[in-house]
């Protein structure tokens, strides 16, 4: 019986991926401005295209580059997601799990996050754990199928109130 609802729950569990689309829209803008900036500043000789490697604008043009591409890499070699389940949530990584049980969750809020001197605002979801001083903060927008994941979490909110 323990078997066959160990099954149950797996079956009522959703994965939520981390989004890594902000940094191959990064790259492609930088790039499509630094080869624009080539084209404005350099010269043609010869049938050819020369330009100043030297030019400040294109050093931190290529550095942001640089930089957007090894973050790519990092996060998509990490695979961070969430997995929701009946009665759990897990924070995965390529090397480690954390799992937490709806018995160490004191409480979730969702709720909205203003960013300082911004009048932007993000939605945010707070879980308060019995273990943890601080907050579990999580941001729907930076995980794929972000409503869905709101959804899982308001369903999980509700299992806890009950």
């Amino acid at each position: 019986m323990e078997e066959l609802k160990n099954k149950m729950t797996s079956l009522h569990q959703e994965s939520f991926s981390k989004r890594l689309d902000f940094y191959w829209r990064s790259i492609a803008v930088y790039s499509i401005i630094l080869i624009v900036y080539s084209l404005l500043r350099g010269s043609f000789e010869y049938n050819q295209l020369t330009m100043e490697i030297n030019e400040p604008l294109v050093i931190l043009l290529a550095f942001f580059i640089c930089c957007t591409a090894i973050m790519l890499f990092i996060n998509y070699y990490k695979r961070l997601s969430i997995i929701i389940g009946k009665d759990f949530i897990t924070f995965k990584s390529r090397f480690r799990e954390k799992i937490y049980r709806v018995a160490d969750i004191q409480k979730i809020a969702l709720g909205k996050d203003r960013i300082n001197r911004l009048r932007v605002t993000h939605r945010v979801i707070k879980i308060k754990l019995n273990n943890r001083r601080k907050s579990l903060k999580i941001r729907p927008s930076s995980f794929l199928n972000e409503g869905r994941l709101v959804q899982s979490i308001a369903r999980l909110k509700k299992d806890l109130n009950k």
